[in-house]
């Protein structure tokens, strides 16, 4: 039973962006939050919540399921989030042009 449990919750958990995508996060002069990755997620994420306590970024899909940005938020990029209301995310080709870009609900805890 416990093994059907586990298998069950890995199906809500996604794995780590970075260990799909190169990404960063940047912040432009009015605060506005930018995330630029270049590999497809996983998912399409449908908001973002930063927890400041655990310094954690994660995306959450109309599923319900997760993905953790695995990013070890800078100092000076989490007053920011903190205060920002949505996050822009542009993935880029490797050739660093912008093939889509959208903003989602930012969530702070």
């Amino acid at each position: 039973m416990t093994s059907d449990i586990n298998d069950d919750m890995s199906s809500f958990v996604l794995p780590n962006l970075k260990d799909i995508s190169q990404f960063d996060i940047a912040v432009n002069k009015s605060g506005q939050v930018y995330l630029f990755y270049t590999k497809q997620l996983s998912a399409e994420p449908e908001y973002a919540e930063f927890d400041a306590e655990m310094n954690t970024l994660s995306f959450l899909d109309e599923m319900g399921r997760v993905q953790d940005s695995g990013l070890e938020i800078q100092n000076s990029a989490k007053s920011h989030l903190q205060k920002a209301d949505f996050i822009t995310l542009v993935q880029v080709s490797d050739e660093f042009k912008i093939q889509k870009a959208r903003n989602i609900q930012l969530i702070s805890r």
